[in-house]
């Protein structure tokens, strides 16, 4: 990633929870932006020493015991790290960290930070500028019930504060008393104040009440605390935890910045927390399918990093005391870790072989593949590809049928994935699994034509998806591949047409016949697990679209499809995709430009209704196929209408989930220029 060229003339704010975190963590970024960039600023947000100088356990750990020498000598180590980089202006915010802090502090302390953002944006004008956040990397806990009851205990405890003789802290000043007013007896005869003694024993009755409401929540939320205490020991054991300072930081920023046209928001991974679980999944469930997030690798200068951090005496040792990985430049990761924004801004230039992976989903496909496999052998002025045959679960003698074409015919990969089951999560691992910088995914059960591989790659030279053609083809005539590309090949009418662009208001896609930048199909997280049942190809469009892709429609990329329909099965999917038809309008707003929701929708299923009575009555044309397609059509989008308009269950995107399969990956890394110049993808 070339941070020179990127941060060109922009003001870069790096937000630190801790006194460390950014030098621990974004080294290479504070380094190099300062070459480019206007200003570069280092903010440590939780730079705040405590009123109370108790020391809490890590203070212990680190040799203090007074909390506020910790503090004062951390923020000392800070500035020696920073001094082999004087061009960073740094900044300690006297905010606490959650071990010396309550939720009414941290409240205050979080407002605060939002209030100075704002003044730095104020202060950088229009030219707007890039914000650097915490992933949030590391091992996160399962959430529980406890956490919920703990939570809401606290908040019972802080709304009834002690009363009585033990609300006050004892104080070592003894004030002056002030002279006592005159008593006089009351109503009842009692000498006082002006207080009746029934008016003191009702303020008594409403203290010993307070008091017991607020011991009782503490009794519960101790009688809770093992269940926090079994689960945070069991996420200890898989690797550090993910840090709460972290995580608030960043999702109260990352919310407060949503939208903004002047600032972008790019995500670090905290360096300490690389031996836990990375920050794939995190970053991952922080994009929208608005702005998706690509990640990036920048090499590191590990000897200066090295000279950097191990200045934090206090805290270094500590980060990985059994390997010590932190205090060597030979054991630092060679690269830092960001997701930035794909927003048109982002030109990737992966590390991929030139060529072409070829996906096919399977499962059960033992008795079709065949025909398939033997199309992709015999193509024509195809480029180098390879064919990666994604199992998802199949139970028939797919290996056997695939095994005459594993042996010099084709280069072809068997990948099992059987974590979940579904076409697009088949997708998803292939795309994880690809080699080569473009990749295109055909079904097992069809056939490509016989220029498919040279016509699809001639496309893609100059457009970031493409979508092919398919014609319908009666399952009797999927018997040899001569056979099937006559078929093709006689509704063609000379050369194949150059692409297209996809409709901008609703790009059709066919996941079964489409091309696309391996590297780009990963940044946006591949198809969307949601979708079980069709409309996640659209989806992926959509998304791809937002993210400043060129969806190109070529008929030219032509596939013969399988069509086998029985009555029963073709109102069975037409409902299906239909109801999933509606959960894509409900996520991307496209109740009033798709195609199927146009004009009077809601009254085409008892017009379909009435067409098929007067068919069982031989009054009109008998279409059993066409009937049963425009019932199940219609019933499939009145149900998706109520379940995902109405009711609001349409659920969340499942984006991502594949990719990562195999050796704990989020795909193979990818590395990425970023130009100040929008730029098509």
């Amino acid at each position: 990633m070339d941070l020179t060229s990127a941060l060109t003339g922009v003001d870069v704010l790096v937000l630190s929870p801790h006194l460390d975190d950014a030098l621990f963590s974004a080294h290479t970024v504070l380094r190099d932006s300062v070459r480019t960039a206007r200003t570069v600023q280092a903010w440590t947000v939780f730079a705040g020493a405590p009123e109370d100088p108790t020391p809490t356990e890590w203070d212990r750990r680190c040799g203090y015991d007074n909390a506020q020498s910790l503090i004062r000598d951390r923020r000392a180590e800070d500035l020696a790290a920073f001094a082999n980089l004087p061009e960073v202006e740094v900044r300690h915010l006297d905010m606490l960290e959650r071990a010396y802090s309550d939720p009414e502090r941290r409240e205050r302390d979080m407002t605060e930070l939002l209030r100075l953002i704002d003044a730095w944006r104020a202060e950088i004008g229009p030219k707007g500028g890039v914000i650097l956040l915490p992933v949030g990397a590391g091992t996160r806990m399962a959430p529980g019930v406890a956490d919920l009851a703990r939570a809401t205990l606290d908040r019972v405890r802080s709304a009834f504060p002690r009363r009585g003789s033990r609300a006050a802290a004892p104080s070592t000043h003894t004030p002056v008393p002030a002279p006592a007013p005159a008593s006089t007896p009351d109503a009842t005869g009692s000498a006082g104040t002006g207080t009746s003694g029934a008016d003191a024993r009702s303020s008594a009755g409403v203290d010993l009440r307070h008091n017991a409401i607020r011991t009782a929540a503490g009794v519960v939320r101790s009688a809770l605390h093992w269940d926090f205490q079994r689960r945070r020991a069991a996420a200890q054991r898989r690797g550090m935890l993910a840090n709460e300072d972290h995580v608030a930081v960043r999702d109260v920023v990352r919310e407060h910045c949503t939208g903004a046209a002047d600032v972008k928001v790019w995500f670090y991974e905290e360096l300490p927390y690389l031996w836990g679980e990375r920050g794939d999944a995190q970053a991952r469930s922080l994009q929208s399918p608005d702005v998706p997030l690509a990640r990036c690798e920048v090499p590191v200068d590990r000897a200066a990093k090295v000279d950097a951090i191990t200045r934090y005496r206090s805290q270094v040792r500590l980060m990985d005391p059994v390997k010590r990985r932190l205090e060597s430049a030979a054991t630092l990761p060679e690269t830092e870790r960001l997701w930035v924004p794909v927003n048109g801004r982002l030109e990737v230039r992966d590390a991929l072989a030139p060529g072409i992976t070829v996906v096919i989903p399977a499962y059960n496909a033992a008795a079709t593949i065949g025909l398939q496999l033997e199309a992709l052998s015999r193509q024509q002025d195809a480029p180098e590809f390879e064919v990666v045959i994604v199992d998802n679960g199949s139970t028939d003698d797919l290996l056997g049928a695939v095994e005459p074409y594993r042996s010099g015919r084709l280069d072809l990969r068997i990948v099992r994935a059987t974590e979940r089951q579904g076409v697009s999560y088949a997708r998803n691992v292939g795309i994880g699994e690809a080699r080569r910088e473009h990749l295109v995914i055909c079904d097992a059960d069809d056939v490509v034509s016989q220029h498919w591989l040279r016509d699809m790659a001639a496309a893609l030279a100059g457009w970031t998806i493409i979508s092919g053609s398919a014609r319908p083809t009666p399952d009797s005539a999927f018997t040899d591949v001569d056979a099937i590309w006559s078929w093709l090949d006689s509704e063609e009418t000379g050369t194949a047409p150059s692409p297209h662009p996809a409709d901008p208001g609703y790009p059709i896609m066919m996941g079964g016949d489409c091309g696309m930048r391996t590297a780009f199909a990963r940044a946006i997280g591949g198809f969307d697990q949601s979708f079980v049942r069709g409309s996640d190809d659209v989806d992926f469009a959509l998304r791809a679209q937002h993210a400043g892709a060129r969806i190109g429609q070529f008929a030219g990329a032509r596939i013969a499809y399988r069509d086998r329909p029985t009555v029963r099965g073709t109102a069975k999917k037409s409902a299906q995709r239909a109801f999933m038809h509606t959960r894509l309008a409900e996520r991307h707003d496209l109740w009033s430009t798709s195609p199927s929701l146009r004009g009077n929708w809601g009254l085409e299923l008892p017009k379909a209704l009435l067409v098929t009575g007067m068919m069982a009555l031989r009054l009109r044309r008998a279409d059993w196929h066409g009937a049963a397609g425009r019932v199940g059509m219609s019933a499939g989008l009145l149900s998706g209408y109520a379940w995902h308009h109405v009711l609001g269950r349409g659920g969340e995107p499942e984006l991502g989930i594949g990719l990562d399969h195999g050796s704990g990956r989020v795909g193979d890394v990818f590395h990425a220029s970023i130009s100040p110049v929008t730029k098509e993808l």
